[in-house]
């Protein structure tokens, strides 16, 4: 068993490693890229992404975590880990790869546009990059399904367990203590 979740680690570190490669190149995308470097960066940060996608639904970690479900002990924390990245893999292998590498082009196609706009100081060269990000993450939360709402399948990769429901309340108890803020404030 020890070998198994040995084996599981090492699978997740190498999408982990492939993840790490795509933030720098992002990085190295609103840092330091030339100029004229936006359409190969794109591109790579696709390729990376989609592979990534495609380690993360691989047959053999499947493989892995299911074996390992049954033979850890449900209490220990290495049952949790594995029952959180089963959780991910029944959301995730829903999503094709050419989804998850189409929406990381767009992606960073957004990020030119939105640095070109902010130049120019217009906005409506953003706007159809904002639209089609917004319309594959939209699908991308379809495809995953299982959500009341197409945020709560974006929340779910940022905080797992939320809900919009439950941000909205957040957000609504809020809405009252910092209007009365944002008044003291303009009397200032």
């Amino acid at each position: 068993m020890k070998n198994l979740y040995q084996a599981y680690k090492s699978h997740l570190q190498k999408i982990a490693d492939v993840n790490g490669a795509c933030a720098l190149l992002q990085w190295d995308q609103e840092v330091f890229m030339p100029q004229f470097s936006a359409e190969s960066r794109a591109r790579q940060i696709s390729t990376l992404s989609s592979w990534a996608h495609e380690l993360k639904c691989d047959n053999k970690l499947l493989l892995l975590v299911e074996k390992l479900l049954v033979s850890l002990p449900k209490e220990s924390r290495e049952y949790l880990n594995v029952k959180r990245t089963f959780e991910d893999l029944e959301k995730y292998r829903k999503v094709p790869a050419s989804h998850v590498e189409q929406l990381s082009k767009a992606i960073s196609e957004a990020f030119n546009a939105w640095e070109d706009a902010r130049t120019k100081n217009d906005f409506k060269l953003f706007k159809p990059h904002l639209q089609k990000v917004l319309g594959l993450k939209m699908k991308e939360s379809e495809l995953k399904g299982t959500f009341n709402h197409p945020y709560d399948g974006a929340l779910y990769d940022y905080d797992n367990g939320r809900t919009t429901a439950e941000l909205d309340d957040i957000f609504n108890s809020l809405k009252y203590a910092l209007g009365d803020i944002l008044n003291q404030i303009l009397i200032l």
